[in-house]
């Protein structure tokens, strides 16, 4: 398992965030996903053998809102 924070723009409300969490979730190896209007982050827990941070950010971008580089925690 990994785990990453990505910055998030774009973000204006609890639906945006909603929106973002529930994409993400639906990504195949994807185990956990939270995500902060106040910090503007998504932080997201995932298997590294089914899906890469470059899926998780376009998934991000492909909503409309613009994804920053991913970061590991």
């Amino acid at each position: 398992m990994a785990t990453v924070n990505v910055p998030v723009e774009g973000m204006s409300c609890g639906a945006c965030a909603a929106r973002i969490r529930k994409t993400l979730k639906a990504i195949e190896g994807v185990h956990e996903v939270e995500v902060s209007l106040e910090t503007r982050a998504a932080r997201i827990r995932f298997e590294e053998g089914k899906v890469k941070p470059d899926h998780l950010t376009a998934a991000i971008t492909d909503l409309g809102y613009k994804a920053g580089t991913p970061s590991e925690q």
